[in-house]
């Protein structure tokens, strides 16, 4: 499994997503997509962020690759900074509920155990991270 993960920022907060169908008590993730090897992972994560969240990317960068080998296979998620433009409403799908997340409230939330690694990350280096240059 391949997965294009996106980090997307919007005035100094990120986006995270849950099923809605586990209700309150559904962990909390970031947006991801399966990666299509004919088509650029960048392409593909802006046209995922237009049709399934309404929300027009302006750029994005590669942060890191994580592998992961389990009994079930190869795990392989890219992880991507996006930004998107200012003042989008987030139109998510139906059975996606979302939330914009600042870093002080990252300690506060219930992450599904994939996204853990990403979750760490962020609440160390977030200034770094979204720096106004790299977006």
């Amino acid at each position: 499994m391949h997965v294009a993960l996106a980090l997307i920022v919007s005035d100094g907060r990120v986006l995270a997503w849950r099923d809605a169908s586990g209700g309150a008590s559904a962990p909390w993730s970031f947006p991801a997509w399966p990666v299509q090897h004919d088509v650029p992972t960048e392409s593909l994560l802006h046209q995922h962020a237009l049709e399934e969240l309404g929300v027009h990317l302006s750029t994005t960068w590669l942060l890191d690759t994580s592998v992961r080998t389990t009994p079930a296979g190869t795990h392989v998620v890219d992880c991507f900074v996006c930004a998107s433009l200012p003042e989008q409403d987030v139109r998510p799908e139906l059975c996606r509920e979302v939330c914009w997340v600042g870093w002080d409230e990252l300690a506060d939330m219930k992450w599904h155990d994939e996204v853990g690694p990403v979750v760490s990350l962020l609440g160390q280096y977030w200034d770094q991270l979204f720096a106004s240059e790299h977006l």
